[in-house]
């Protein structure tokens, strides 16, 4: 048979193999080297559980909880563990965790969910040498912990974008607090200086006032009335001849000083020199 028969006959039996199959014959099978191939069924399950893992069982955001630190913690730790297992795959040191060390046990041993997830990486074994505890790794579940790490490193790198934001709204709330009170300060000590200003404004207003009505009043509006001597003093009694005929009007020289007491009292006429009545 000659070598195009051959071909020719290799092409019938692949079709007919296809059509058994449920494919074209024009179509040509999928295999996983194919970059376009993905086993969604397995792979998305996988994901979904092991960011439930990550989300609830370790960081425990619940109810829209916020991660704990102690969780995060815990997904830097897995990830360091991962790295260098994938970075040194013949390096047997990385492929085993002592598990009283005090960064695995308070990291892993002592976070809820942290230990199931180290085994989904592949550490399933548990090993006891010289006295100590070890989770050792097994090299055939290398994919899984690959994607282990690719989930471990997006849900870091996702806490660190909500702890930023969370610092930065923070930063901005407290700007806002601050500018807030400094709004306050500068009312109150506008007040303050405006009730400063209104009180002196008042106290000149009424010293002015003060000085207006004494200003105003003068010595020439009052009368000043001297001050008469009324005790009885000795005065010489003068005696006027008024009378006609001359004749001396009798006058008792005992009632002088009385005489004298009444004048003062009275005034002089200036025009005579009387006493006047």
């Amino acid at each position: 048979m000659s070598k195009v028969n051959l071909q020719l006959r290799d092409a019938v039996l692949q079709a007919a193999q296809r059509r058994s199959e449920g494919q074209s014959p024009a179509s040509s099978p999928v295999t996983r080297d194919d970059p376009s191939f993905t086993d969604f069924d397995k792979g998305y399950q996988m994901r979904t559980e092991l960011r439930r893992m990550i989300d609830v069982g370790i960081l425990g955001m619940i109810n829209d909880h916020e991660a704990s630190k102690e969780g995060v913690a815990s997904l830097k730790t897995l990830l360091k563990l991962a790295n260098k297992i994938i970075e040194n795959p013949d390096n047997e040191k990385y492929q085993r965790i002592k598990i009283n060390n005090p960064t695995i046990k308070k990291d892993i041993m002592e976070v809820k969910g942290a230990l199931e997830f180290a085994i989904k990486m592949g550490f399933r074994q548990r090993k006891v040498t010289e006295m100590e505890a070890y989770r050792v790794f097994i090299p055939k579940y290398r994919d899984d912990l690959v994607l282990c790490a690719s989930l471990l490193e997006k849900a870091i790198e996702r806490e660190r974008l909500r702890v930023d934001e969370g610092l930065k709204l923070a930063r901005e709330n407290e700007e806002k607090e601050e500018q807030r009170a400094i709004a306050m300060k500068r009312f109150v000590d506008d007040r303050k200086k405006k009730e400063e200003n209104d009180r002196r404004e008042r106290d000149a207003r009424q010293s002015s006032n003060v000085v207006s009505t004494d200003s105003g009043t003068s010595n020439d509006d009052h009368e000043t009335v001297p001050a008469i001597n009324c005790s009885p003093i000795e005065v010489p009694l003068v005696v006027l001849y008024d009378d006609q005929d001359g004749q001396k009007p009798e006058v008792d020289v005992h009632d002088a000083v009385g005489l004298g007491t009444e004048c003062c009292a009275q005034s002089l006429n200036p025009d005579t020199g009387r006493i006047s009545d």
